[in-house]
């Protein structure tokens, strides 16, 4: 008798285990679902430097082929798909000082419909400082013409940079007050 009973316990014990561990096996994820590993990370970029790289890293537990879809919100809110089906987007058409937000949705490509969205990143330009504004602007104009057309402008663009740095200078003073 005590041994049924301590086989019942046992018995009744195992049966417990079992159930308690039931869910954890139901919430395996499934094999073909995309996991990213690396997300995408916020950037705030200098003024002059006009170009950034997002990117994200992701795999596919059963080893299916995997894709990418960047999507950039633009001030207005309205959602465009850019990029192409790579694991990193470089950005570079930047028009004035403003911050956008990054998304990507990894999927597996025998299977569209297994996605995974990264988190939604920020990407910012930041204004021109005086200093680029009045000094390097100019600069970067005037020598940017003479090198484009040095055969044409060498005799007029030449004396000019120096003088557009010294109205540079001189705004930037005016500037101050």
């Amino acid at each position: 008798m005590k041994r049924t009973k301590r086989l019942l316990a046992i018995l009744l014990a195992l049966a417990l285990a079992f159930t308690l561990a039931l869910p954890a096996f139901a919430e395996d994820p499934d094999p073909a679902m995309p996991v990213i590993t690396v997300q995408p990370q916020s950037v705030h970029v200098a003024y002059f430097n006009k170009g950034f790289t997002l990117f994200v890293e992701a795999y596919i537990p059963n080893g299916d082929a995997i894709g990418y879809r960047w999507v950039r919100i633009p001030p207005s809110g309205a959602e465009e798909k850019v990029g192409g089906n790579f694991a990193s987007y470089t950005y570079t058409e930047w028009s004035a000082p403003e911050t956008y937000y990054f998304y990507v949705e990894v999927y597996n490509r025998n299977n569209p419909e297994l996605s995974v969205t990264s988190e939604t990143v920020s990407v910012s330009m930041e204004p021109p400082t005086l200093w680029e504004a009045y000094i390097l602007a100019p600069l970067r104009w005037g020598l940017r013409v003479w090198a484009t057309t040095v055969g044409f402008t060498f005799g007029l663009t030449l004396p000019l940079t120096p003088l557009i740095i010294l109205a540079g200078i001189i705004m930037y003073f005016i500037g101050m007050f």
